[in-house]
This record gives C-alpha cells, sequence and structure tokens, in this order.
C-alpha cells in the first residue's frame, strides 16, 4: 500500500461508483494506503501525512482525560506528527529507532515500569504510534502496526471532513497551518540482482 501504482484499480473503481476515498492494505493487514479524492483529482497520501491525519484525528476527539496523551514515532518519520502531538500538550517521543518494535518496547515499558525514555505515563495513556513505512497503531491493545484501526481513524475523520464540503486533503493542510509546513519525499531504489 505505501506503493501509488498499487492503488491504481481501486481508484479507477472508486471513480466509476463514484467514491471519494480509497482505502487498502497488505495482507497481513500492517500497513495502510490511502488515496483521496481532492479537488477532482486523486491524491495519495504517504506514510507521513497518514500519520499525521490519524494524530490530527485521535487529537482532535480525545476527550476528557486525566493526563496528557502519548504519542511514539520512529526517526525516519516526519516531524509534523509530533509538531502536532507538542502544539496539543501530548508526550511525545519521537527519536526511536526504525521498526514498530521499538514503540512495542516502549508500550511495554509505559506497563511495567510507568516510563518510557523520560516520559512518566501509563500504558492508557498511549493515543497512538507510527512510522513513515505506513504504518500506524492506535491502540496499546496491539504492539504491531495495525491497519485496521487506523483505518476507522481515517474513515470517521474523512466523513466528519465531507460533512463539511472537505477532505483529508484539506485536514492536512490545516495541520500545516497549524504547526508549519513539512515536505517529504520518498525514493525507492531497487537493486537487481547479478
Amino acid at each position: 500500500p505505501e506503493v501509488p501504482q498499487s492503488m491504481d484499480r481501486a481508484v479507477a473503481l472508486a471513480e466509476a461508483i463514484g467514491a471519494d476515498l480509497v482505502m487498502a492494505c497488505d495482507p497481513d493487514a500492517d500497513r495502510l494506503g490511502v488515496v483521496v479524492k481532492h479537488k477532482g483529482s486523486w491524491r495519495f497520501v504517504t506514510g507521513n501525512e497518514l500519520g499525521a491525519l490519524c494524530a490530527r484525528h485521535g487529537l482532535d476527539h480525545l476527550g476528557e482525560r486525566a493526563r496528557p496523551p502519548v504519542m511514539m514515532k520512529t526517526e525516519v518519520t516526519s516531524s509534523l506528527f509530533a509538531r502536532l502531538g507538542r502544539a496539543r500538550g501530548a508526550l511525545v517521543v519521537d527519536d526511536l529507532l526504525v521498526g514498530f518494535k521499538y514503540i512495542a518496547d516502549g508500550l511495554r515499558s509505559l506497563e511495567e515500569r510507568g516510563e518510557f525514555r523520560g516520559v512518566k505515563a501509563e500504558l492508557g495513556d498511549f493515543l497512538i504510534g507510527i512510522e513513515e513505512s505506513h504504518g500506524v497503531l492506535v491502540t496499546p491493545n496491539l504492539r504491531d502496526k495495525d491497519a485496521a484501526g487506523a483505518s476507522l481513524w481515517l474513515a470517521e475523520a474523512a466523513s466528519l471532513q465531507k460533512e463539511r464540503g472537505l477532505t483529508l486533503i484539506d485536514l492536512l493542510e490545516d495541520c500545516w497551518r497549524e504547526v508549519g509546513y513539512v515536505g517529504n519525499s520518498l525514493l525507492s531504489t531497487v537493486m537487481r540482482g547479478a
């Protein structure tokens, strides 16, 4: 789902039936791909943008909490996620090594010791963990990325935006207005064998 071309057939079907959002996951449902119809054309959402949109939705719908939420990301992931969290008072761990196992380790540490990398919190304070590889975790009950939870959050966010005549891309632009624009570019290199 992190390859835009893998969404082409789903986008063609969405266009044919008048849909305005396409979501797809990989076979083990841990990574999510998203394409949004925005101002008449289809726009692929990068993994960094996907994580920021999920974070924004989660932060917008926290409800009453006794303590600030905890957000985690790996080092290779965009700073937009951390900026959004800090702007809203979240406790952010944003320098983890690549791999969701490091987010899972953070959850274990919160569960067993009530602390992780200087953040003092309980497991129930966890809001979201992301990695730019289209991985999102929105519950501390799992210890790996999960496309199902992320797709539910994004479907709800898209629905709320649509009620206002807007899209997820409008929400992303609102994130940039709130904490500053963050550009990201991904270059994939394929190396074939001898």
